[in-house]
């Protein structure tokens, strides 16, 4: 019995999948920034005894600012994980499982979260800006969720008994415009502190190829085939917004052309201009 016992407890401890670790953003689109914070990440992950890293990539797609596909990015940071992995300190390396979340999870945070619990894992961190980590941010919330629920609300609808911790992602982010020649400074210093998507957006629309190259992140190897998707998926998505205002104009001038015109009311001359 005792036998029988030790071999049910050792496949009940084969089938946890052990830790998840998630970082969750927009990534419109991904840069050198968000590289070198999800390597930090990943190191921390490793040495507090995770098996699991994920990005959680945002829904939003094809927009002004973010233009790049889920299909696109996911592409992209997994090139990421695989230069994340083998860049790894030797302690570390080969300890974490890589993976991305289908688009269809990844509509918010949470239903980031429920499909990490669909997956097993019951110890989840949550890597987040400075910005969410603060009152009112996704921390809050999720921690607000858990106490009104008593669990987390998982994909099944059924609530689920989960310990999730809060990681933050890197230092405070640097905010406002930076001189061209000294952020090019900075970047090329290891500094990544003004990385933003938004900024990496602006240099590829200004055509400041040198500029958007540095925020690029190093496992992209062809530069400038990135530069080209992003300005490309850009303009698309100008194109659909001027075609949506167009076909928006040509509506209303169709409804107004199809209401009838009115005369115009004469007026009735007073009684005294009459005689």
């Amino acid at each position: 019995m005792q036998n029988l016992q030790k071999i049910l407890k050792y496949l009940k401890e084969a089938k946890n999948v052990g830790s998840a670790f998630l970082v969750t953003g927009a990534f419109g689109p991904y840069t050198r920034g968000h590289e070198e914070m999800a390597r930090a990440a990943a190191e921390h992950a490793a040495s507090t005894g995770h098996t699991h890293f994920y990005h959680g990539i945002g829904a939003s797609e094809l927009k002004p600012d973010a233009p790049l596909t889920h299909e696109q990015k996911s592409e992209i940071v997994s090139g990421s994980h695989k230069h994340i992995a083998g860049s790894m300190s030797k302690e570390h390396r080969g300890k974490l499982g890589f993976g991305v979340i289908p688009k269809e999870h990844s509509i918010t945070p949470f239903h980031q979260i429920g499909h990490l619990i669909s997956k097993g894992h019951k110890n989840i961190t949550i890597a987040v800006g400075s910005d969410q980590l603060k009152k009112g941010g996704l921390k809050d919330r999720i921690l607000q969720h858990m106490e009104r629920h008593g669990g987390f609300v998982g994909a099944d609808k059924q609530v689920h008994d989960v310990n999730i911790n809060f990681h933050q992602l890197g230092k405070e982010r640097v905010e406002g415009e930076i001189p061209r020649e000294k952020f090019l400074k900075q970047l090329r210093g290891g500094d990544y502190s003004g990385v933003k998507g938004g900024k990496l957006r602006s240099a590829v629309a200004s055509g400041d190829e040198e500029l958007a190259h540095e925020l690029m992140p190093h496992s992209i190897k062809d530069k400038a085939a990135y530069f080209k998707l992003i300005r490309g998926q850009m303009d698309a998505v100008q194109r659909g917004i001027e075609s949506k205002r167009a076909e928006k104009e040509a509506k209303k001038a169709a409804a107004a052309a199809k209401k009838p015109k009115t005369k115009p009311k004469k007026k009735k001359l007073k009684n005294h201009l009459r005689k």
